[in-house]
């Protein structure tokens, strides 16, 4: 066999990557992406109850972990999410994964046949969105909770007989949380 036939080999080999992992890396990146929205979105909904005018416009410029380190001090809250801490350390994560998903720059592996070190690399396995899971529910609950004495939206909760799929909400936020413990009326 030629240079010219085995790269020719390797390079289809690869193209054959796309149909087995496409399907799991366009799932993940839609889950991280989507995570990282809904503590946006959870985040600025309660910052629209706190600033106003040029305050709300500086709130909105910050990154998603930096609104999530300032508004619970600004509040005044018990509780306060601290950089290399859970859950704003595996939220600070996500936001670097999502982040490569919208601005993408080429990945470099030493070995093409490393294909599950290539995808742990880039964040592209279901331990990987568990943790995201689980560093946006600390992030809502934990605010829900301090700010309002919610447990937060029901979606938070999916072994709960209460559970609801996720929604978007109407009014303010107060209007999408649970105000008693997951599974008590």
């Amino acid at each position: 066999m030629s240079v010219a036939d085995a790269e020719s080999a390797l390079f289809q080999g690869i193209g054959g990557l796309e149909p087995a992992c496409g399907a799991l890396v366009a799932n993940i990146a839609l889950i991280d992406i989507g995570l990282t929205a809904a503590a946006e979105a959870y985040i600025n909904s309660v910052a629209e109850q706190v600033f106003t005018g040029k305050e709300a416009e500086h709130f909105d410029k910050l990154s998603p972990p930096g609104k999530w380190l300032l508004l619970p001090r600004v509040m005044g809250l018990k509780w306060q999410p601290k950089f290399g801490a859970e859950p704003l350390q595996g939220f600070s994560e996500l936001v670097a994964r999502r982040n490569r998903w919208l601005h993408p720059r080429v990945v470099r592996t030493s070995d093409i046949f490393d294909i599950k070190g290539l995808l742990e690399e880039c964040g592209l396995d279901l331990s990987t969105c568990g943790r995201g899971v689980d560093s946006v529910r600390g992030l809502i609950s934990g605010i829900s909770d301090s700010w309002r004495g919610s447990f937060g939206p029901d979606w938070l909760y999916p072994e709960s007989e209460y559970f609801r799929e996720p929604c978007f909400y109407i009014g303010d936020v107060s209007a999408s949380a649970r105000f008693a413990v997951p599974g008590e009326s």
